[in-house]
């Protein structure tokens, strides 16, 4: 029995897919198989795994027509035969000594899972430029055995399941598998908590094995009209979770802190087009979850309660906050977009992130305590246009006597 199965879905990356396979072949830990899923091909990709397994016994290939990543992905799983699983993406590589540290690990922690801290990568003159990612700042969270349900604040941790390797016996007693739904789109998401949600021997290691391409124009992440596959893969947890009731309850906290941070990353990525729609939607869904008292903002950052509370009072303002910067400092006519809300609510802030302030080279005016109050007063009374023109001529009026 190979010591690890890494599998790797393929499909029209031939110019990355060297340098993955390559990593792999020349992998420290040799007692290994990498199953290769050409998930329909249209370019070189096919010729070249074959060419690849003629020169190597360990390189498995499976060709199918084109059914998308969790359908290539659970192709190359049915006929794994290692003790654990990996995962290695066609456009990405891994450091020569990945798969040795990653099983030294599990074998040590007797652990379903490892999960490690990973590197972004592009490329530049031909050569990898790498910046190492931690996993986390708490180094408490590094080097013990972990159970996900009793320590939730792992579910705020990124999910990339292809940091690390998972028993591949723990998979099939518990029946995972990727979500079978067309095209590239975030079907990881769904492994992810399938696993977390029934492991109990976590661990994760303070050291950096897998290298993400981060350049990769034709990545998934990069499409801006897939708008509601994120959704539709939430669906699918929920769905998974619902059938679970011995820990649905416990679990939903995270769940829905995972889902507001899904549909913002959502948010962000697709075309302009599309936003104002996906946030009304991204409203109305939340809204629904707090009238249910579903929301848990402890599992959140605080950038993300911030968005959260402007996302429940207009979609509006929440658009206006996603797409500036938190710390730009706004010109007189931007200001006159944003809305004032009351800071005894929470809301000051949030505001506080776009009122532009005082610095050094440069004066930009802060409104007091006393003009957010007189600010809200005037939103009540006379609405936000007039709210808008007090404040212009307020800090107009600052500057001419400054």
């Amino acid at each position: 029995m190979p010591k690890i199965s890494a599998v790797i879905p393929v499909y029209n990356v031939e110019a990355f897919l060297p340098l993955c396979i390559e990593s792999a072949l020349h992998q420290t830990l040799e007692d290994i198989e990498i199953i290769c899923v050409d998930d329909g091909s249209t370019d070189n990709c096919p010729h070249m795994l074959d060419e690849y397994a003629s020169k190597d016994k360990r390189v498995k290939v499976i060709h199918q027509p084109n059914g998308g990543y969790g359908k290539a992905m659970n192709a190359g799983l049915r006929v794994a035969t290692g003790e654990y699983f990996a995962v290695l993406e066609s456009d990405d590589f891994i450091l020569p000594d990945a798969y040795e540290v990653l099983y030294n690990a599990a074998k040590r922690y007797d652990a379903d899972v490892i999960r490690a801290d990973y590197f972004d990568f592009t490329t530049y003159n031909r050569r990898p430029n790498l910046k190492l990612k931690q996993i986390t700042q708490d180094y408490t969270m590094y080097n013990r055995l972990i159970c996900p349900n009793r320590e939730q604040k792992v579910y705020s941790y990124v999910m990339h399941n292809w940091t690390g390797i998972h028993r591949i016996s723990f998979l099939r007693e518990k029946n995972i598998w990727y979500n079978e739904t067309p095209g590239a789109s975030y079907q990881d998401n769904g492994f992810y908590f399938q696993v977390f949600t029934q492991t109990e021997r976590l661990v994760y290691i303070p050291r950096g094995c897998y290298c993400y391409r981060i350049d990769n124009p034709t990545s998934s992440i990069h499409n801006p009209n897939k708008v509601y596959t994120m959704t539709e893969e939430y669906e699918f947890i929920h769905r998974f979770i619902s059938k679970h009731p011995e820990f649905e309850k416990e679990i939903e906290p995270a769940f829905y802190a995972r889902l507001f941070r899904a549909y913002h990353q959502t948010y962000m990525r697709i075309g302009e087009e599309f936003r104002a729609e996906f946030a009304q939607f991204f409203r109305n869904t939340f809204v629904e979850i707090r009238d249910k008292h579903l929301i848990n903002t402890t599992l959140m950052t605080k950038g993300e309660r911030e968005l959260l509370i402007v996302l429940l009072d207009s979609t509006e303002l929440y658009q206006f906050m996603a797409t500036n910067h938190p710390h730009k400092r706004l010109s007189k006519a931007t200001l006159t977009e944003l809305k004032i809300i009351d800071h005894r609510t929470g809301w000051r802030g949030v505001v506080r992130r776009f009122i532009p302030h005082k610095g050094k080279k440069q004066r930009h005016w802060l409104l007091s305590r006393s003009t957010y109050q007189t600010a809200w007063n005037t939103l009540k009374k006379d609405g936000i246009n007039a709210l808008m023109r007090k404040i212009s001529r307020r800090i107009g009026g600052r500057k001419n006597a400054d």
